[in-house]
């Protein structure tokens, strides 16, 4: 996808880098937004990966999310819910949770939407940084 991207010219920069690794390869306060979609129901924990995108974001910076809803409602004492499907590892991370991780590193929420894909049910996130 990387490559894919850089044909198309977009970008002044792209690289390469998991998101579990951190810190990630950018100074602090380095970017004004940051979006993550379709990718953080494949990573169970998301302390490091919130807690990278407040360093990484300017004052009033956005950290736009996905993720995936549990299907199991009453999951109040865990942050997940994990699933095998396929050959894939996929987390339905709890509203709660996020919210706790939001608030923990200043982040204010800004929006929620509910959408599906396929059968699942998703959270957009939209929060900024708390002034």
């Amino acid at each position: 996808m990387v490559e894919v991207c850089r044909a198309k010219g977009f970008a002044a920069d792209l690289t390469l880098h998991d998101l579990q690794h951190v810190p990630w390869p950018y100074p602090p306060q380095w970017f004004d937004h940051l979006v993550c979609c379709g990718v953080m129901h494949f990573i169970p924990e998301l302390t490091a990966i919130v807690a990278e995108a407040r360093r990484l974001l300017v004052a009033g910076g956005l950290f736009a999310f996905t993720t995936r809803l549990p299907a199991s409602p009453g999951l109040h004492h865990q942050p997940y819910e994990q699933h095998i499907v396929g050959d894939f590892e996929i987390f339905s991370h709890t509203p709660a949770y996020v919210e706790t991780l939001l608030s923990h590193h200043a982040f204010a929420r800004l929006k929620t939407q509910k959408c599906f894909v396929g059968d699942d049910q998703f959270i957009l996130w939209i929060a900024a940084i708390s002034s």
